[in-house]
């Protein structure tokens, strides 16, 4: 409503409002400029922050800005100049309206007698007023207009507090109290807590309930973040990397670190502990962290090495094995010897993914790297046990496999027990796969027990899993299921849901061999759900096939073909030949499951392939085909329509055939 009072005004009225507003800003007077009409127009919009409550003090500081940026916008190009003609209008609004200047001495600065200073003000005056009903009109300027209120709320400030309000804009997220506190107190600021309090009523700064953190309000940060100086960068991105690092928040504290061009700080940090970043669930932040550093900004190669490692499994938590291979290529040459031999490990392991050859090459040079080195090292039981898992699951060379564990065994140590979790792991896998069931169950739960004692979940998961799956194929269903429980619980409470929804399947399974079949469809069906969900496909044809047998075993004929039908679609786009074969087993079991053949004789299929290529079939093509009689075409064609392969369109001579 405002804008359109004050743009339904004659000019010399609206520049007299303007005037009056360019004498209240000289005089600061802020509650006699917040009730001027260009206070309530759209002009100062812009200059509010969000949320903020718009007193009559803050609605007349939003109006200086406004006046301010409409005298800059009559600013001249070039050098400055006190007497050039095309510099008067511009002097004259700020020096005596801005910048309070005696009207003698602006007078005395720009050449001309007081009277001509007197003569000149209106004119400069209804430049103004015609820059600010410009916008007005067509508003082109909310972000300028914006910026020159940050700036002018920034500069209304004390020196103290605008250091507190650098400072505090370092910080993405709230910064804890006792830390502000801290480093305000290195930057001689005492005392801290009525500063606070200011910027706090300005909305300048936002802080929690409790008062235990704060952070620069969100639209003023660009702005300061233009003013911070290079030593106050590195002083108080250093002191907050410190900071952050007690607070076990690693990436935010590698973040700080780089900023304060500490790059060798900050990328030991993230070397030394970007697992826990993982498992804070920061692996899209961490990898974008890790692309902005260059190897020029670490002396020391090893170092740059390591870090190129660090990518790499990041990549391959992504399941982003072409980019882990990259990575891990780049750290190859590093001069050390054992982060040599980690890189080729680590790219060995994700050559598994693409090609057993190129993994077993690696492994073997990273295992000669480290027996030159150290026997001792436990990156060397590490990729023994690696390379196992290979002649295990991939070469099916069971006597490789078991001499490679048994030269891992000698070397391991003991109180390792991490590792030995490993080892018998493998040992219980082998056991498995050379029909040594008793054997396996033996040795995983030695693993097991290790996997309790250091408390590594992940460990915990996968060995309970493959413990209760082993009982369960030895018909020991109760502890099978205890152990099943077991996993699903810890994977549930970490998040890992593709572990979750195994163990649902291997419950199922359980309860399947005890012919518990609707407890089994309760397991099947949780373990369906969640792969599906996640967009596992292979877990999800296989389970597809667990309740297609469960469904078939208790005579629910079409949700068994339901899901048969829907496993053999995804085993068939996605190459899934052994399930496949499982499927086609499954139906010979259960005959029911596929549709029966329909016998065709060598015309009718004749009669197909002439549809398929031409769109349709009449019975004169049909004659003209197959060279038979008009009644045993129709006989032909109508045992196709009652079959269910065709259907009948159009009549009379007209009458046709399409595949249905």
């Amino acid at each position: 409503m405002a804008d359109l009072t004050l743009l339904a005004m004659p000019k010399a009225e609206f520049n007299d409002w303007v005037g009056e507003a360019c004498k209240l800003y000289r005089e600061g007077d802020l509650l006699a400029l917040s009730q001027l009409p260009l206070a309530h127009s759209s002009l100062v919009e812009p200059c509010f922050l969000k949320g903020e409550s718009i007193s009559g003090g803050v609605r007349g500081q939003a109006l200086q800005a406004v006046l301010h940026w409409a005298v800059d916008k009559l600013r001249p190009a070039g050098l400055p100049s006190w007497t050039a003609s095309r510099w008067r209008h511009y002097n004259i609004l700020f020096y005596f309206y801005l910048n309070e200047m005696r009207i003698a001495e602006l007078a005395d600065n720009m050449a001309i007698a007081e009277q001509t200073f007197y003569q000149l003000r209106p004119r400069a005056i209804a430049a103004l007023g015609g820059v600010l009903r410009e916008e007005l009109v067509a508003p082109q300027h909310t972000t300028e207009l914006k910026n020159y209120a940050l700036a002018d709320r920034y500069a209304s400030h004390p020196p103290a507090e605008q250091l507190i309000l650098r400072l505090a804009t370092i910080f993405q997220q709230p910064i804890a109290a006792n830390l502000l506190y801290r480093l305000s107190a290195e930057a001689k600021i005492e005392p801290v807590q009525p500063h606070l309090q200011h910027l706090l009523n300005a909305n300048l700064l936002v802080a929690n309930e409790q008062g235990t953190e704060f952070l620069a309000t969100p639209e003023i940060r660009p702005y300061l973040l233009t003013l911070l100086s290079p030593a106050e960068r590195h002083t108080w991105h250093g002191a907050a990397g410190e900071y952050y690092e007690t607070q076990r928040d690693y990436l935010e504290a590698a973040r700080h670190f780089r900023l304060a061009m500490t790059y060798s700080t900050a990328a030991n940090v993230l070397i030394q502990h970007y697992r826990e970043i993982i498992d804070a669930l920061n692996i899209e932040e961490l990898r974008q962290l890790l692309v902005e550093f260059r190897a020029a900004e670490l002396a020391d190669s090893n170092l740059w090495a390591e870090l190129k490692i660090v990518d790499g499994q990041v990549a391959i938590y992504l399941e982003d094995v072409d980019t882990a291979l990259a990575r891990y290529g780049e750290a190859l040459s590093a001069p050390d010897r054992r982060i040599k031999a980690l890189a080729y490990c680590h790219r060995a392991e994700a050559f598994k993914l693409k090609n057993i050859d190129e993994a077993l090459a690696h492994y073997h040079y990273g295992i000669k790297l480290l027996e030159e080195l150290n026997t001792a090292d436990p990156l060397l039981v590490k990729t023994l046990i690696e390379l196992a898992w290979i002649f295990i699951q991939d070469r099916q060379d069971f006597p490789k496999a078991a001499a490679t564990l048994q030269r891992a065994e000698e070397l391991i140590n003991l109180h390792d027990r991490g590792a030995w979790s490993d080892l018998h792991k493998a040992w219980g896998e082998l056991c498995y796969r050379q029909a040594k069931l008793s054997e396996a169950i033996d040795h995983l739960l030695q693993s097991w027990l290790a996997a309790n004692e250091v408390q590594d979940v992940d460990r915990m998961i996968k060995t309970a899993h493959n413990l209760g799956q082993f009982y369960v194929e030895a018909k020991q269903y109760e502890h099978g299921l205890n152990y099943l429980a077991q996993s699903q619980q810890l994977a549930t409470q970490a998040g890992n849901r593709t572990a979750e929804a195994a163990c649902h399947k291997g419950m199922g399974g359980c309860y399947f061999w005890q012919a518990q079949y609707e407890r089994a469809i309760e397991h099947y069906q949780t373990a369906y759900t969640i792969f599906q969900q996640t967009g596992n496909l292979v877990w999800q044809a296989s389970t597809c096939y667990d309740l297609a047998e469960v469904h078939a075993k208790i005579g629910e004929t079409h949700t068994a073909k339901v899901h048969f039908e829907e496993g053999v679609t995804l085993a068939k786009s996605l190459g899934y030949e052994e399930l496949l074969q499982s499927f086609d087993e499954l139906a010979h079991q259960h005959g029911e499951l596929k549709p029966p053949t329909i016998e065709l004789n060598e015309r009718q299929n004749q009669a197909l392939e002439f549809i398929k290529a031409k769109g349709k079939i009449t019975n004169r093509d049909y004659r003209q085909l197959t060279g038979i009689s008009q009644k045993q075409a129709v006989r032909d064609l109508h045992d196709l329509v009652d079959k269910g392969i065709l259907s009948e369109i159009g009549s009379g001579r007209a009458t046709g055939y399409v595949i249905k």
